[in-house]
Formats: structure tokens, sequence, C-alpha cells
């Protein structure tokens, strides 16, 4: 593997760390003490319309995630009062 495969195996690590995290920050506002931030939260993962970047369905595509499954898990256990197992 030369230098530039390198540099670009690492951006692409990088870009789905950063991805991650804001997946990561989404399921965690599901327990917001805020109405709002939580009903932000849940619609992100509900709309699925839009797969623009940093959309629930561009994050997943970038993840390797099937964005019917995250979205059913985390809303499942939003209902149940807990995101505790999602990650």
């Amino acid at each position: 593997m030369n230098n530039n495969e390198e540099e670009r195996e690492k951006g692409s690590l990088s870009e789905r760390k950063m991805w991650g995290a804001i997946m990561e920050e989404a399921i965690k506002s599901l327990s917001s003490r805020s109405p709002r931030i939580r009903a932000d939260a849940i619609a992100w993962f509900k709309y699925r319309t839009n797969d623009g970047l940093g959309s629930f369905i561009f994050i997943c595509s970038v993840l390797d995630f099937d964005p019917d499954k995250i979205s059913n898990k985390v809303l499942e256990r939003y209902k149940k009062n807990d995101l505790s197992q999602v990650r």
C-alpha cells in the first residue's frame, strides 16, 4: 500500500468515526430532557426521503448500516426507555 492509499484509508476511517459520533449523539438526544431535542432526534431517525449530507440515510450508508434495522431498533428501545443497549 503506498502513501496515497494509506491517506485515503485513514481519511475514510476518520470520516466513519466522525459520522459514527454523530449517530451516537442522535441516540443520546433521544434521552434529552428537552422535548424539542427529543422530537428532532425522533424525526431524524424517521425521515427517509432525504439522503443528503448528514441525513440519517447518508450516515447509515457511510457506516454500512441498514437504515430500517437501525431506526427500528433505536426507536423501539426509545419507546421502552432503554437506549443503553443500542450502541
